[in-house]
């Protein structure tokens, strides 16, 4: 599941702007235009981007051992910017002794809260705080735009293909936590714990406290 998001969510993406921008290039030398050279330049820088998205992505694929946490969600956060997100990102620790299948499934639940927040909160800002400390992931994806009413987020089925579901499968894979906190006209904020040792987490049980705001 996961790969497949990414291969949609960056590289198909881009890939499919980079045909179009080719078209509008042709069209341009085809007709003589003066900005023909320009839109060359436009679909080289996108080749560009294209290229370092595929390394990367390659990079996260192949890192033997686990980590690759910071390369999953600066992707996540590099797609969201390119889609025109207002958005910022703070790594704190090491992401070493992070297994591969925990970075790949916070890299999911990071994508699609910044796809939402872009999507129907209007924000200004959006900040990404990932701390890896006491064996524990804590992510952090805040913006200051329209806010919802938490209960529609509690009503919405486990089954449906949206944002919410998908961030609420991908946590409950990694036996972490996810919690929305929100209000209308106030921003949302989403936060969500993984653990990285020990036994899963028994039901109700709670990771380390995130840190302060």
């Amino acid at each position: 599941m996961y790969w497949a998001h990414q291969l949609h969510a960056t590289l198909l993406n881009s890939i499919g702007a980079a045909i179009l921008q080719s078209q509008v290039c042709e069209q341009a030398v085809r007709s003589a235009l003066p900005t023909s050279a320009d839109e060359l330049a436009v679909l080289r820088r996108m080749l560009v981007t294209l290229e370092g998205e595929t390394r990367a992505l390659a990079v996260s694929a192949t890192r033997p051992g686990g980590g690759g946490l910071y390369v999953v969600v600066t992707n996540a956060v590099r797609e969201a910017r390119r889609r025109g997100a207002p958005v910022s990102l703070e790594f704190h620790g090491t992401d070493a002794a992070v297994p591969s299948r925990i970075a790949r499934g916070v890299g999911v639940v990071v994508a699609e809260a910044l796809a939402n927040a872009a999507r129907h909160a209007d924000p200004v800002s959006i900040e990404v705080e990932v701390t890896v400390r006491d064996s524990v992931v804590l992510v952090r994806v805040r913006d200051d735009g329209a806010g919802c009413d938490l209960s529609r987020l509690e009503a919405v089925p486990a089954t449906r293909r949206c944002g919410v579901a998908i961030m609420r499968a991908q946590t409950a894979s990694l036996d972490g936590r996810l919690e929305f906190s929100s209000a209308p006209g106030r921003g949302t904020q989403v936060s969500l714990f993984v653990p990285l040792a020990g036994r899963p987490r028994s039901r109700g049980a709670s990771p380390a406290d995130p840190p302060a705001s």
